[in-house]
C-alpha cells in the first residue's frame, strides 16, 4: 500500500508541476511553484523506487526540464531494503 500512495503522490505533484510549468502560452506559469512541485514529485518517485527494484536503492534521479537553471538531484539511500531482505531470510 505505501508504494501505491507514493506513486499517487508522485503523479499528483507531477500534474501540479505541469500546470505551473513556465512555457509560452501558459497563463498559470509560476517558476517557484513549478520547481517546488517538481521536487516533490521526484522525492516521491525516489521513495517509491526501492519497492519496485532493490537496485534502485542507490540510484540518483535527476530531472532537468527546459528552463534556465532548473535542476533537482536526489540520491536515494535506502537501508531498509537490506533489513527487509534479512528479515525474510534472504541475503
Amino acid at each position: 500500500m505505501p508504494k501505491e500512495l507514493l506513486l499517487k503522490a508522485m503523479n499528483v505533484y507531477w500534474s501540479r508541476a505541469a500546470y505551473y510549468q513556465p512555457r509560452d502560452g501558459n497563463n498559470h506559469a509560476n517558476e517557484k511553484k513549478f520547481e517546488s512541485y517538481l521536487g516533490l514529485s521526484v522525492d516521491a518517485a525516489a521513495k517509491a523506487a526501492p519497492y519496485y527494484n532493490s537496485r534502485l536503492a542507490t540510484t540518483t534521479l535527476q530531472t532537468k526540464p527546459d528552463g534556465p537553471g532548473i535542476q533537482h538531484t536526489h540520491k536515494i539511500e535506502i537501508e531498509y531494503v537490506k533489513a527487509v531482505r534479512q528479515e525474510a531470510g534472504g541475503s
